[in-house]
């Protein structure tokens, strides 16, 4: 047997999302479609005071990125802090698929921020408010 024979018969994708076992999970659902991910969002864009940029239910990535229209002079800052939340939704629901991980709102937060710091020391972040808020503060929001 192969490496690609073995990651076949090992690796089962669920036929369900995760988080709501309800829905297909797809990579709509996963980054903003499901309740899990829209409180996330919803926590970021409140503070930013554009809860009107929450994705509806059925968004695709792609139609709600290229809807939200930030200022020109905080565009690459905004699609930056969009980026990195959705990197931290998709690496925590691998924690819970595959490390056994209980979806927490308040420690993915507290995750973004943590990483976010590693984004702004590599240059990708310029604004220490670029994310919206203290770890502290999110942690209370859960």
């Amino acid at each position: 047997m192969d490496g690609r024979q073995a990651c076949a018969t090992t690796t089962t994708t669920p036929p369900a999302c995760p988080f709501c076992d309800q829905a297909p999970e797809t990579i709509n659902q996963i980054l903003l479609g499901y309740v899990f991910a829209r409180q996330v969002w919803l926590t970021i864009l409140d503070h930013w005071d554009k809860p009107t940029w929450l994705p509806i239910m059925d968004a695709s990535l792609m139609e709600w990125w290229t809807s939200v229209h930030p200022q020109p002079k905080l565009r690459k800052e905004t699609w930056t802090v969009i980026a990195l939340v959705a990197w931290m939704l998709w690496k925590h629901r691998n924690e819970v698929v595959f490390d056994g991980a209980t979806p927490s709102t308040s420690e993915l937060l507290r995750k973004i921020e943590l990483e976010g710091q590693d984004w702004r020391a590599a240059g990708l972040l310029r604004k220490a408010g670029s994310l919206p808020i203290r770890v502290d503060e999110w942690a209370s929001s859960e």
